[in-house]
């Protein structure tokens, strides 16, 4: 039975029943989603439909680019473009370039994309201080120690003693 043929009868036989849901799903053909809400009350015309199947010729899932895009709101000239999806505590922005890759920090894979590869042991650094920017003129390759020196430089070290950095 398709899911736009379930009648008001299975509905009450799928609320009384005390079959596991997943009997029931593949008896009625549909989802144990869809056997839990009507389960919990709703009626067969509020349970969502079965998602469609992709076609990989007419839509294709959108490329890495345009899901990251997606993602930040751009600014005017000079300002911010804000990350607006996953950030981790520090309010990095997270980004998955591929389903089941591990997540890039946002702002890093701007840099890649709009200016080039990063090189091996190098940081992104921000010269606006928000770590959620993923402008790339606001981004720049340094080291850690280049990083903590624009830190102190520009008053952001928070330690309690007073430091020194090597130039």
């Amino acid at each position: 039975m398709s899911y736009e043929k379930i009648t008001e009868a299975d509905v009450v036989a799928i609320r009384h029943s005390r079959d596991r849901s997943a009997d029931l799903a593949e008896r009625h053909g549909v989802t144990q989603t869809q056997i839990n809400r009507i389960r919990a009350g709703q009626t067969w015309k509020h349970v969502d439909p079965p998602r469609a199947v992709v076609d990989w010729q007419t839509n294709p899932w959108p490329t890495a680019r345009e899901r990251f895009e997606a993602n930040y709101k751009r600014g005017s000239d000079g300002e911010c473009w804000e990350w607006m999806a996953g950030k981790n505590r520090h309010g990095y922005g997270q980004f998955r370039t591929e389903k089941k890759q591990n997540k890039t920090m946002a702002h890093r894979y701007s840099y890649e994309l709009h200016i080039g590869p990063i090189p091996e042991g190098m940081k992104v650094c921000h010269s606006c201080d928000n770590p959620s920017c993923v402008n790339p003129d606001h981004l720049w390759i340094g080291t850690q120690a280049d990083n903590v020196r624009d830190m102190v430089a520009k008053g952001r070290a928070v330690w309690n003693a007073k430091v020194e950095v090597a130039q």
